[in-house]
């Protein structure tokens, strides 16, 4: 048994055996689960955290023939904590958390072109997100609901 702790010690990276950090924590509970439009045509998914991170991913099927996706993670830096989008599997950009309180999360990175800013909200069984600029923040929104 002792061989086998010890074993697993060295092989998990030392952030799966730290406990989770509070912002992570809590960003968990707020957006963990299945997310859908009324219409059906938009879609998130986002899984509890584990590991000191949460993985997600995003489809949009509004605009025929042009089904967009993303992936996305939140994860503990040594600065902060970060949201990296991945759209369409492409490069991906990294959104430093500079707001969270009861209401909303902000994600922002000024120097990327669009979006630099993206703002999470949540009220009971619904969960809303923006994108935007740092003069228009909320320029594009989607609003789901829980599954």
């Amino acid at each position: 048994m002792v061989t086998y702790c010890l074993w697993l010690a060295l092989w998990l990276p030392s952030t799966a055996l730290a406990a989770e950090p509070t912002q992570l924590a809590t960003l968990s509970e707020r957006l963990a689960g299945a997310w859908r439009t009324e219409a059906g045509t938009s879609e998130e998914h986002w899984m509890a955290l584990g590991g000191g991170v949460m993985i997600g991913m995003n489809r949009d099927t509004s605009r025929p023939n042009r089904t967009f996706f993303e992936y996305m993670r939140l994860e503990q830096r040594a600065d902060g904590v970060y949201y990296v989008a991945q759209p369409l599997g492409k490069e991906s950009s990294a959104f430093k958390l500079v707001k969270l309180d009861k209401a909303v999360a902000v994600f922002e990175n000024a120097d990327h072109d669009f979006p630099q800013v993206i703002t999470y909200a949540r009220d009971g069984d619904k969960l809303c997100a923006w994108i935007g600029t740092l003069e228009q923040p909320r320029k594009v929104a989607w609003c789901w609901h829980k599954l």
